[in-house]
């Protein structure tokens, strides 16, 4: 009993996106999804480090903790480790710094 008998093979990648797909067929045409992908229009779930951020549900965007606004992940750039929040820009973590109380009022 061969392969081919139940999974035509059309090319190598083929056989080995097979195999990697549990056998089950594969549609020309249409990428397989892979459990990363998904709706990409939903809200990220990340753990904020020092300097870095780690995706734990994925997502296409954040919302900026002090303004509300739609952050792309790919351009998230400030965040605060202690209070796990993500900022839009600069300003907005100022000010939610100042809220907190860890800048000396002016």
């Amino acid at each position: 009993m061969t392969l081919e008998r139940f999974f035509p093979i059309v090319s190598i990648v083929d056989a080995s996106i097979a195999f990697l797909n549990g056998g089950r067929k594969i549609m020309r045409g249409r990428r397989t999804m892979n459990r990363f992908e998904g709706n990409g229009n939903r809200e990220a779930k990340i753990r904020y480090l020092d300097g870095d951020f780690q995706i734990v549900l994925p997502g296409s965007h954040v919302i900026c903790a002090m303004t509300g606004a739609i952050i792309p992940v790919d351009e998230l750039r400030y965040w605060s480790v202690a209070r796990q929040e993500p900022y839009a820009d600069a300003q907005a973590s100022y000010d939610a710094d100042k809220r907190a109380g860890i800048l000396p009022n002016q």
